[in-house]
């Protein structure tokens, strides 16, 4: 597995910002005795048996064993003890819906199933009535394979895994939300908040061969604009100097320079 700092390409602005929240993002782990890397997300389904105890599985549009996920679309962050045991996890795929609505692609599945989805109609269904999710289209980034090990919860380390996981994705690539479908606890407001969602509307819900694997469920989501202004207000709250963030947006573009030669 790569470090934090080793993968993630800042590709998108605001540069200076997003490599000074990386960067704080990292010490900060360390500060917890912990190590963030990135892995290929063909390993989240390996990391989730291994804690299925803990876990509520796998959502399938972050499953690759439903169908191979390119690295250039996926990300999945892993948070580390010294030990090299996974203690944290969070995942990131960039969807491109076209002119299709959100609430479109669940209904037909390929917001869930990708390519795959024909072959799970009939027995598998989902509605997503929110009146967000019937209004936003083209690229959006969707979040989730969300878990914290219990020993390691209400630490604030969770916070600090959803951020860095969605941050990484906002410097690779252009997208208008964040989008995903959660647990009825994001109906509370400040949580919501805590994890910069401004957007959590009822209801989501999945049925498999006729049993309900998620009801009642809320789409969450944020747009890119809210998504930078809070990464501002991460920005002025730590103490990162600028010059560093400077520092790792210079390395990366000596790299492509170099890459291109």
């Amino acid at each position: 597995m790569a470090r934090l700092l080793d993968v993630v390409r800042i590709q998108q602005e605001p540069r200076g910002l997003l490599g000074r929240f990386l960067l704080k993002a990292e010490a900060d782990f360390e500060d917890f005795g912990l190590v963030a890397s990135f892995a290929p997300i063909a390993r989240l389904p390996e990391v989730v048996l291994a804690n299925e105890p803990t876990w509520n599985g796998l959502t399938p549009i972050l499953d690759a064993r439903i169908e191979p996920i390119g690295a250039e679309v996926s990300r999945c962050l892993f948070i580390s003890d010294r030990k090299g045991n996974v203690v944290s996890a969070c995942a990131t795929r960039l969807v491109d819906l076209g002119t299709r609505t959100v609430a479109e692609a669940a209904r037909d599945l390929t917001l869930f199933y990708g390519d795959a989805a024909p072959k799970w109609r009939g027995r598998h269904r989902c509605e997503i009535t929110s009146p967000t999710a019937e209004t936003v289209r083209g690229p959006v980034m969707y979040h989730g394979a969300f878990w914290v090990r219990p020993d390691h919860r209400h630490s604030g380390l969770g916070v600090l895994v959803r951020h860095t996981s969605r941050y990484a994705a906002v410097a690779a690539w252009d997208f208008t939300h964040e989008v995903s479908v959660g647990a009825s606890a994001f109906s509370n407001d400040a949580l919501a908040r805590r994890y910069a969602y401004t957007i959590n509307e009822p209801t989501v819900s999945f049925f498999a061969d006729g049993e309900p694997l998620m009801e009642n469920g809320l789409f969450v989501a944020a747009p890119r604009p809210q998504l930078l202004l809070n990464l501002a207000r991460l920005v002025e709250a730590s103490q990162v100097d600028a010059s560093q963030a400077d520092a790792v947006d210079v390395a990366d573009r000596d790299e492509k320079r170099v890459a291109s030669r």
